[in-house]
């Protein structure tokens, strides 16, 4: 209704991206590590500019803070063609063992992942 891009579709982007990037990397949100994935517990978005239907976005990832159960991922969507930054997302997410219904400790895969990106 704002004629813009909206919130909804902000989360939109940024779980495709996460989606995109652990598929990329032979996991899925159910499935990092056997029967462990995780489990979005908190979403922070920022809104830098407006963005409208047709333009076409690039969204870069980045793994922050992770800790034996949880870790944040933090995207930057911004504009292609202005190079403008549109908004800077954070999810939160606890990693969770599907088949026992109780939080997990982060898996050695993920871990190296990550680890990987850093160093």
């Amino acid at each position: 209704y704002g004629n813009h891009l909206g919130y909804e579709s902000i989360l939109t982007i940024s779980q495709e991206a996460r989606m995109r990037w652990l598929k990329e990397n032979n996991m899925g949100e159910m499935a990092i590590a056997g029967n462990i994935g995780y489990l979005i517990k908190n979403v922070h978005v920022t809104y830098e500019a407006e963005a409208f239907h047709g333009d076409i976005l690039n969204i870069d990832i980045y793994i922050a803070d992770i800790k034996s159960r949880s870790f944040t991922i933090m995207y930057k969507i911004a504009n292609i063609s202005t190079n403008t930054v549109i908004a800077l997302v954070s999810t939160g997410h606890i990693f969770y063992d599907f088949s026992l219904k109780k939080i997990a400790r982060a898996p050695d895969c993920f871990k190296g992942l990550v680890e990987s990106f850093i160093g």
